[in-house]
């Protein structure tokens, strides 16, 4: 028997449910509300209705202004300290902020810091993954740089850096010192400021730059401080409103297709075999070979070679924080014929003892790397 009429809206034919027909577009010319428009604006589906408390699968549309979002929200602090960045082959430093950022396992830096300091870097293509985004091929130039503090008596060198447009992170998320005299537990903290913008992102692919020296923890609602090579960072609520922007950073970075896969074949046949037997290991029984094999006595002492882990032993090159040292030592002394003098004697007396000696020319040059600068400084008066 063949079912009846289903749809009781006035001249509906179809056979279908009254609750599934759809109620016409209504194209009056009347001036739309407010809110209306402001859905239209957006491109937002405007949601029907066919009976009271019944709604037909369209996009529903928050009541409150979308730019409202973030006006008069407290304010918070980022790991972002000032820095002084220079090329290793150049004498130039350029003051900037740099965003220390735990979420990134890659460096970055802006096109305008580029073009500051007058580089261009080699193109590349480098897969972004981000909290929006998974696997995005961007084309950027990569760079390599020497990041200092404001005293510059630490240096990081960051050999691989990726350029891009813009950082994710805001001008409002610096901290300032008025941010940080709000907070008692905070009194012993001090900032710098510099009138400069955020154009470097240090990721966790540079440690030594994000390592914790000292914290100190944050008590109530108030905001947690670190102090690290480069200077404090004040880090959560800063205890006053901006107009901010809600964000949230991820960023992982992958390098070329030929890369992934010789990691991938590294792990996959990294062969493996468990021996319940207690050993040493070959760390341990190599170290104990060294010293061996190279102990001797030598004018009444006993001498042997240094049990290196890896040989030739991985030594930073800081040869370019030596060097900027020795020449602001170098303007300092030339002010103080006094102090200079003192120096000279200083110094002389370290060779003429033999508690000291220069090293020789063509030894220098076959270090292949082996050599490791003391930094001459003298006490400020």
């Amino acid at each position: 028997m063949p079912k009846g009429k289903l749809c009781k809206v006035s001249g509906c034919q179809v056979k279908h449910s009254t609750f599934l027909h759809s109620k016409p577009v209504c194209h009056s010319k009347e001036k739309p509300s407010s809110n209306e428009a402001f859905e239209e604006s957006r491109g937002e589906e405007i949601e029907e209705r066919q009976n009271p408390g019944v709604q037909n699968g369209y996009v529903n549309v928050n009541n409150s202004r979308r730019d409202d979002i973030g006006a008069g929200v407290p304010s918070t602090g980022l790991a972002i300290v000032p820095v002084k960045v220079k090329c290793k082959d150049s004498a130039e430093t350029i003051l900037t902020y740099a965003f220390l950022d735990t979420g990134s396992n890659t460096s970055f830096c802006t096109n305008e810091l580029l073009e500051r300091l007058g580089i261009t870097g080699k193109k590349t293509l480098l897969s972004l993954t981000t909290i929006q985004n998974e696997n995005r091929p961007i084309e950027c130039r990569v760079v390599s740089f020497e990041i200092f503090d404001l005293d510059e008596n630490n240096f990081v060198e960051l050999p691989r850096v990726f350029s891009t447009e813009k950082l994710p992170v805001d001008e409002s998320s610096i901290p300032q010192q008025a941010d940080v005299d709000r907070w008692s537990h905070l009194k012993d903290v001090k900032i710098d400021k510099i009138d400069a913008p955020i154009d470097i992102l240090i990721g966790n692919d540079a440690p030594r730059a994000l390592e914790p020296k000292e914290v100190k923890e944050c008590q109530g609602s108030g905001p947690y401080a670190v102090r690290t090579i480069f200077g404090w960072t004040i880090n959560g609520p800063l205890g006053r409103s901006v107009r901010q922007i809600h964000s949230a950073n991820f960023i992982r970075a992958d390098h070329a297709l030929s890369q992934q896969f010789e990691e991938f074949c590294n792990a996959e046949f990294n062969d493996s075999a468990f021996d319940s037997k207690l050993e040493m290991s070959q760390e341990d029984s190599r170290a104990v070979s060294i010293m061996e094999s190279t102990i001797h006595l030598h004018d009444g002492h006993y001498e042997m070679a240094l049990p290196w882990r890896n040989f030739p032993p991985r030594l930073p090159n800081n040869r370019p924080l030596v060097e900027h040292r020795l020449m602001l030592l170098k303007k300092r002394l030339l002010k103080n014929p006094v102090l200079l003098s003192k120096y000279a004697d200083f110094m002389d007396n370290l060779l003429n003892k033999n508690f000291a000696r220069k090293v020789p020319t063509e030894l220098l040059d076959q270090s292949n790397g082996l050599a490791w600068y003391l930094p001459r400084d003298v006490a400020k008066a």
